[in-house]
């Protein structure tokens, strides 16, 4: 175990040269794969370690160097904060700027998958790429998620530490980063371990975007009121339809980006912990690439 870990970490930092149509081809399906089926399992949580979340970023700027940028914009402890960048758009026509945020809790690792997955679908596809910018950052926590762990190394939850004065280590970078930026549509991607749907947590009203959204999974993966009646309530949150939350809640990811960014749709998606991480991790992307759309 100890020299496969090794191993990754030496691949991760390996770029390889572009080589033939077949090679990009097995890379990519090794790509792919590496999604579908080399996480490793607890519980009821899909997770993967550090290096081998650095293994696969590296591996999507090895396949679409063209189109993805990634930068360390500092360092929380030893473990640096990346910011991938979409790039290689052919269109002059304006593009919908979304930011992404995933990793900020180390036990929510299926936000992480879907922000590669995101970075993956733009590299491959065209149409995508003449419609949409992405900023990610795909792994706010890298201790947690080295550890497992909600918090980071000083034992701070990065989602309560979005204030000024209150800052986390990692918090801090991100916000200095964004400073001065604007964007149309925030995603912040986490996990509610002891839920069994899918819900979205909204900044405030949004002329139905959430509840539309949310329709392109099931009614059976979506949260429904304890009552069946709105507004109403389940484990604490307050619901305005299936599956469609709110809060104001300061400190947080979506609080900063709605209240100090100013982005007009900024939003929280939480993925059931207590289901089957494989079928979690597919719909999860699905209502991620179906609020993008939208909005397009």
């Amino acid at each position: 175990m100890a020299f496969l870990r090794i191993w990754l970490l030496l691949l991760s930092f390996v770029l390889v040269a572009p080589g033939s149509r077949s090679q990009g081809a097995r890379s990519l399906q090794k790509c792919h794969s590496y999604l579908q089926t080399e996480f490793k399992y607890g519980e009821h949580y899909l997770y993967f370690d550090w290096l081998q979340f650095q293994w696969h970023l590296k591996e999507l700027q090895t396949l679409y160097p063209k189109f993805l940028s990634i930068e360390t914009i500092g360092y929380a402890g030893q473990y640096p904060l990346y910011k991938v960048k979409t790039t290689g758009a052919t269109s002059r026509q304006r593009r919908l700027r979304v930011l992404v945020t995933a990793g900020t809790h180390g036990t929510e690792p299926v936000g992480v998958a879907s922000a590669l997955d995101l970075l993956e679908r733009y590299g491959r596809d065209k149409s995508f790429r003449d419609k949409v910018e992405l900023v990610v950052f795909p792994a706010l926590n890298p201790w947690g998620l080295s550890r497992f762990s909600r918090r980071n190394q000083q034992g701070v939850d990065i989602n309560r530490s979005f204030l000024d004065g209150q800052e986390s280590e990692n918090s801090r970078l991100l916000m200095k980063d964004l400073s001065g930026e604007s964007f149309d549509l925030a995603l912040d991607l986490h996990g509610a371990r002891s839920f069994y749907e899918h819900f979205l947590i909204r900044g405030a009203a949004d002329g139905g975007l959430a509840e539309n959204s949310i329709r392109a999974i099931s009614k059976k993966d979506r949260l429904d009121s304890e009552t069946g009646e709105y507004p109403g309530s389940f484990g604490g949150y307050t619901l305005f339809n299936e599956g469609v939350s709110e809060s104001s809640n300061m400190g947080t990811m979506k609080s900063y980006a709605f209240d100090q960014l100013r982005i007009p749709y900024a939003y929280t998606f939480e993925y059931p912990g207590k289901v089957n991480p494989r079928q979690t991790h597919r719909l999860n992307f699905r209502l991620v690439m179906s609020m993008i759309n939208h909005l397009l």
